[in-house]
């Protein structure tokens, strides 16, 4: 299950050759087809890159946030970072600092609309989402991947 996001550019500079960009790329399945890293030799930065989504559609539902994130990590250069960063259709945000081979979640907000809720849709709401953070601290991943897991474990 996907959600619909605005994901931001992910420009990143590498001391890698496009080709070995390209190679690692290819390894990771769950991302090529929907993604492509665009290589643009610079004479001072080595190769500068970013990755874009296939489609041209920059707000669409990113499935392989963290697979992304993992790809940066491998092929920019040393000493560098980038963020790689994800806007919900709601004002949701999530993403990741990523620098050679390390990955830090930048965390994530998650606005709830609860003006209109009764006492026990709130506390159902505050429910999932202790549960998605619990997961997510438990499994160290990103928030935005469980929230959708605990959401669909609550509809069956």
């Amino acid at each position: 299950m996907g959600y619909c996001s605005m994901m931001t550019s992910s420009e990143f500079t590498s001391n890698l050759s496009e080709a070995e960009i390209q190679m690692i790329f290819t390894e990771h399945k769950d991302i090529a087809g929907d993604y492509v890293v665009v290589v643009a030799p610079h004479d001072m930065y080595g190769n500068v890159c970013s990755l874009e989504p296939a489609s041209g559609e920059w707000s669409d539902k990113h499935y392989h946030d963290k697979t992304m994130a993992e790809f940066i990590s491998q092929v920019i250069s040393p000493g560098e970072e980038t963020d790689l960063t994800f806007r919900g259709d709601e004002d949701d945000f999530w993403g990741y600092r990523i620098g050679r081979n390390r990955i830090r979640s930048l965390g994530a907000t998650i606005k709830v609309d609860i003006t209109e809720m009764t006492e026990s849709e709130l506390e159902a709401e505050i429910k999932v989402l202790q549960e998605a953070l619990r997961i997510a601290h438990e499994r160290k991943e990103a928030l935005s991947e469980i929230v959708d897991e605990v959401l669909l474990e609550e509809v069956q």
